[in-house]
């Protein structure tokens, strides 16, 4: 008698959804395509064809998501770290970290300026010093200071 090749079992839409859900968070963590073809062969015994077909739905998928509005992708992430703030299992700098991640989202942590003081901007205070100490306007004590130091004639100019 000949031997009969008998047909894989065909997988349920729910093992479908699942191995696409799987094939997507692979390649959101950077799997390369031979590691992940590797894993679906191990796990699900499916041939490369098959695993590209959830590769290419992973990859729609994700271009979906990318094309996402900001507003949308904002609501999601302050759902995401509402739920760690409500969350009795997180620790407080998770809370932390959290609460800190809805302020930026929302613009509320404004940014912080820094001034770039130069050695011009340091000499001009020091001459708005000297200026208020002997009664003179600072354009005369800046003038004085650049005649008895050429060298620093050029920083007033700036």
């Amino acid at each position: 008698m000949a031997a009969t090749k008998l047909k894989p079992k065909r997988p349920t839409s729910q093992e479908i959804q699942e191995r696409e859900d799987l094939a997507f968070d692979l390649l959101s963590r950077c799997y390369h395509k031979s590691q992940i073809k590797k894993h679906f062969k191990e796990k699900y015994s499916c041939d490369a064809r098959t695993v590209e077909r959830y590769l290419s739905r992973a990859r729609k998928r994700m271009d979906v998501q990318a094309a996402q509005g900001k507003s949308m992708l904002r609501a999601e992430s302050f759902a995401f770290y509402s739920s760690v703030l409500r969350d009795n299992r997180a620790t407080p700098r998770e809370k932390i970290l959290a609460r800190e991640r809805i302020d930026k989202l929302y613009g509320l942590d404004a940014p912080v300026k820094i001034k770039d003081v130069t050695e011009a901007d340091r000499l001009k205070d020091r001459a708005k010093e000297l200026a208020e100490k002997y009664g003179k306007p600072v354009d005369e004590v800046l003038k004085d200071l650049a005649s008895r130091k050429p060298e620093l004639a050029t920083l007033l100019i700036q």
